[in-house]
């Protein structure tokens, strides 16, 4: 399954990241500034020099690992450790060097022992806090790794639910059609072979949306065979989607809902129309059918709570699924965003 785990090291260019960087760094200026408070010099004047310095370092520091973040999570764990504290030793050494030739004295005397402590004390407590951060990141990045190795298995025993739940309501189509005329329920049945042996040879985490297609567009010529003309299928699908990809029977159980707690309870029958089209970075698809006065919900809901709980998974908050029934309608909504992006998890 593809669901996103960031590397250890996170994403140091993003907005809110570099909020809370600049906000703990400051922090840490603050408690310096309290803990080291020199009498006779203003405390502002102090914490100004801290937070320069502080501030200063750790965004150098985090714009390196930032231009070098998707090298570094493909790394080891100790390669990554090592380079991430020798990078930030280094920077905090530039910065010592520059602080203390624009405050200590224009020209640096490193035998200096007042100098040399200084740059003693910075890179010891650099060291300290980058190991205490990694620690943290790392630690970070095994409890994602838990919730996605959790998720995949919460999504694999969904995926594996609707698979035989798919096939039980045909074959149940093709025993419904034995009785009235065995000529269709042997078409039929020769129809979900071909079905099963080109869309369901095995089992796929994502498909392209023209695929899914095909499955559906399979499903309702089998259940033509059985309501006639009762069934009229309306397809509007943006050509230009077909590609996108999305978990695989996402659509195929909606139509399947809206044949079976729609048009068949329909003396007269009814269309269902599906659309598909693009919304902004999402993909949307719509099933619309009629029902009859007064039905109630569209069977037991397990399909729907089946394909609510696989997106939430998969995508998140980002991916939503509404249901409306008025008027004699039943529409339920999909809203896939695009798939994120893969990274790699080996360290």
């Amino acid at each position: 399954m593809t669901t996103k785990a960031e590397g250890i090291i996170p994403d140091f260019c993003q907005l809110p990241n570099v909020f809370l960087t600049v906000l703990l760094s400051e922090i840490l200026a603050v408690l310096v500034t309290i803990l080291g408070y020199q009498h006779g010099i203003s405390p502002w004047f102090q914490l100004g020099l801290h937070s320069l310095f502080i501030v200063w370092n750790t965004l150098c520091s985090a714009a390196v690992l930032c231009l070098l973040r998707d090298w570094l999570n493909r790394r080891s764990v100790v390669t990554l450790s090592l380079f991430c504290i020798a990078t930030v030793l280094t920077s905090t050494l530039i910065s010592s060097l520059v602080a203390m030739y624009f405050y200590h004295s224009p020209s640096l005397d490193l035998s200096h022992p007042v100098q040399q402590v200084f740059i003693i004390r910075n890179e010891v407590a650099a060291l300290l806090i980058s190991a205490v951060v990694l620690r943290y990141l790392y630690l970070n990045h095994q409890y994602r790794l838990g919730i996605v190795a959790e998720s995949n298995a919460r999504f694999d025993s969904l995926q594996a639910r609707i698979h035989p739940h798919f096939l039980f309501n045909t074959l149940n189509t093709i025993a419904s059609l034995i009785a009235i005329d065995q000529d269709k329920a042997e078409r039929t049945l020769e129809n979900l072979s071909a079905l099963m042996r080109s869309g369901l040879k095995q089992s796929q985490q994502q498909t392209p949306l023209k695929q899914e297609l095909s499955l559906c567009r399979a499903y309702a010529d089998i259940e033509h065979q059985r309501l006639g003309e009762r069934l009229s299928m309306e397809w509007q699908i943006d050509p230009s989607l077909e590609d996108w990809p999305l978990p695989p029977f996402t659509l195929q159980p909606l139509i399947e809902n809206a044949i079976y707690h729609g048009i068949q309870s329909l003396p007269e029958g009814g269309t269902v129309r599906v659309e598909g089209y693009r919304k902004k970075q999402s993909l949307v698809l719509k099933v619309t059918n009629p029902t009859p006065d007064n039905a109630p919900p569209h069977g037991n809901q397990s399909a729907h709570q089946n394909i609510q709980q696989r997106l939430l998974i998969r995508y998140g908050a980002d991916a939503k699924m509404r249901i409306e029934h008025e008027d004699n309608t039943y529409r339920v909504t999909l809203v896939i965003p695009q798939e994120p992006v893969n990274e790699s998890l080996d360290h």
